[in-house]
């Protein structure tokens, strides 16, 4: 009788072991769902924000060769006002400036644009290329000092950018139009020596010898610099 009740004990313990352990399960298994829910509904969020802006800045520009300016405008508004901040609001903001000045011919709107995003962000790759293309839009309008100052902060400020080889080309041309020919040599001089082999390093040096001959009038420093264009980049059919 004893051994029968014993049997019986440890048969319900072990019931009541194996219920425990199955609520525990249960338990578990319902917090690895939630778990799993939520970082799929994170997933999702984040998937769908990076979507929506980056589809935000497509439509942009559809609506941009649609010469729909105004939803254009209104795109890349939507998209500055609800990603502050971010990557995607500086883009926006370039897409933006880039279609007031090229596009509706409302330069001082894309300008101040550019100061801004310049302003907030002033350490990003998109505040080197508002830099340069500020100085572009100066640089059309004859305002060469503004173009030269634009020029400048890219070259000092993002020298390991391209924006900065594509400034100083833009500098030199700013002082050639200002008629400071002798900066202008300068700085054609300064990029081939910085970019020895790129493709625009030759035609830097051209420049700066045509320069030499037509406006400093110093004959003998144009034909030094068009040999050394002839024995760094091989080119002979050069007219001196």
């Amino acid at each position: 009788m004893t051994g029968s009740m014993s049997i019986i004990l440890l048969r319900n313990v072990r019931i009541r072991t194996c219920i425990r352990v199955g609520r525990k399960m249960e338990q578990i298994m319902k917090i690895r769902k939630l778990v799993l829910v939520m970082v799929m509904a994170v997933a999702f969020a984040v998937m769908y924000g990076c979507l929506s802006t980056s589809g935000g800045l497509g439509q942009a520009e559809k609506f941009v060769a649609e010469k729909d300016y105004q939803g254009a405008v209104d795109t890349y508004n939507e998209i500055i006002q609800t990603k502050s901040g971010s990557e995607h609001e500086r883009k926006a903001q370039l897409g933006l400036a880039k279609l007031y000045i090229e596009k509706m011919d409302l330069p001082k709107q894309g300008l101040e644009i550019y100061q801004n995003l310049v302003a907030t962000a002033p350490e990003s790759q998109e505040a080197a290329e508002a830099n340069y293309k500020s100085g572009i839009c100066h640089f059309k309008a004859e305002k060469y000092e503004e173009a030269e100052k634009s020029f400048n902060i890219v070259i000092n400020k993002f020298s390991n950018l391209e924006w900065a080889n594509k400034a100083q080309l833009m500098l030199a041309k700013s002082y050639e139009k200002a008629q400071n020919f002798k900066k202008a040599a300068e700085v054609y001089d300064n990029f081939a020596n910085r970019n020895p082999k790129n493709e625009r390093a030759a035609t830097a040096l051209i420049n700066k010898a045509q320069i030499e001959r037509n406006y400093l009038k110093n004959a003998e420093e144009a034909k030094n610099t068009y040999q050394r264009v002839v024995r760094k980049y091989g080119l002979s059919l050069i007219h001196i």
